[in-house]
């Protein structure tokens, strides 16, 4: 955050006044509530047509046709995360009220409703998207760690600011998370996970080569202390399948 949050407003303004169709694509497309956040759209909403896919058959599935944004859906989490971080600073009780709440309760009831979950309870990623690197993956680790921070930045706003109801269900997705995934670097050490399932067979993005681990480190950094005795972020970053030198 550079401060200009003056310069962030026409930003807000512009995904806010896209909800209503947003939601509205939610109910026809997937038959439940929410907003989905399309990673390549107009400012009042819609699929670019060349990801979305020309000449569609009103019968084809509603899925944009492009693989790299297919199960896209990250961006409504990093915008969540800015907002949640003005609020932060600014503790604008109407920006809150006006913008902040409203975004995230219909990003948080997207993922509630569109998503299976597992016997216990726990929300399933199934069949998301790790950054661009691989579309098609289970329970990634940025958007994991994107709502982790995100409903811990909800639920510790102060409660007479949050309505109880949305309060109790922010607590309820903020219950529901599942862990970040982990597996084992060539080394042996553990290392963050781009998704379950350790790196899928083959990434399809090869402009993004495994973002999702930089994304999630140095957007939503939510390693608690129990992770962190078990994986360093170093190890991370180091142990990707396509490493970099750290001076």
């Amino acid at each position: 955050m550079a401060g200009d949050f003056d310069l962030l407003r026409p930003l807000y303004k512009m995904y806010m006044e896209q909800v209503p169709v947003m939601r509205e694509r939610s109910r026809r497309w997937y038959k439940h509530n929410g907003t989905r956040f399309a990673e390549t759209s107009y400012f009042y909403g819609s699929f670019e047509p060349v990801d979305y896919g020309c000449q569609r058959k009103p019968t084809e599935a509603p899925d944009p046709v492009s693989p790299y944004i297919k199960n896209h859906i990250q961006g409504g989490v990093e915008l969540a995360t800015i907002m949640l971080r003005d609020f932060q600073h600014t503790r604008n009780a109407t920006l809150l009220a006006e913008t902040v709440l409203p975004w995230c309760q219909s990003l948080l009831e997207f993922y509630d409703e569109h998503f299976p979950k597992y016997s216990n309870g726990t929300l399933f990623l199934q069949h998301a998207q790790s950054c661009e690197t691989w579309p098609d993956c289970d329970n990634p680790a940025a958007q994991i760690a994107a709502l982790i921070r995100i409903t811990e930045g909800l639920t510790s706003i102060p409660r007479h600011l949050v309505p109880a109801e949305q309060a109790a269900f922010f607590a309820r997705i903020a219950k529901s998370l599942p862990a970040i995934p982990l597996t084992a670097a060539k080394n042996g050490q553990p290392q963050i996970s781009p998704c379950d399932g350790g790196f899928p067979s083959r990434h399809v993005n090869g402009e993004n080569v495994e973002t999702c681990k930089i994304v999630m480190l140095s957007r939503f950094v939510v390693l608690s202390v129990s992770l962190t005795r078990k994986v360093s972020p170093l190890q991370t970053l180091s142990g990707r399948e396509y490493p970099f030198k750290i001076n």
